[in-house]
């Protein structure tokens, strides 16, 4: 019996959700997280949302954060986590106000 796996991820933020859950990197210790940090969404807030959460995906519309940026190359999938924030950005700030307090 071999020990080899192969695991592939729908999205760079799926993945950098399994690798925080696998490896426990912090945000700014994975290469996407870093990306993400430097093009604007909120540490605080990529960490809930690793876990997968239903936010709004679009004016009228809400689904898991996964889902929403399923498929997409590490740019677009940076932009449409930027969109997400802006689409839920009343709802994002408590979450992210909680989280950063829960990290301390």
């Amino acid at each position: 019996v071999l020990d080899n796996g192969l695991h592939a991820s729908a999205s760079p933020f799926e993945g950098f959700a399994e690798r925080r859950a696998w490896l426990g990197l912090g945000t700014s210790a994975d290469a996407f997280g870093s990306k993400m940090l430097l093009e604007g969404v909120p540490a605080p807030l990529a960490e809930v949302w690793a876990t997968n959460p239903r936010v709004k995906v679009d004016h009228d519309q809400e689904g898991t954060v996964f889902e929403a940026v399923k498929d997409l190359n590490a740019n677009d999938c940076v932009t449409k986590l930027l969109a997400l924030v802006d689409l839920n950005r009343e709802s994002a700030a408590p979450v992210a106000a909680t989280a950063a307090q829960e990290l301390r």
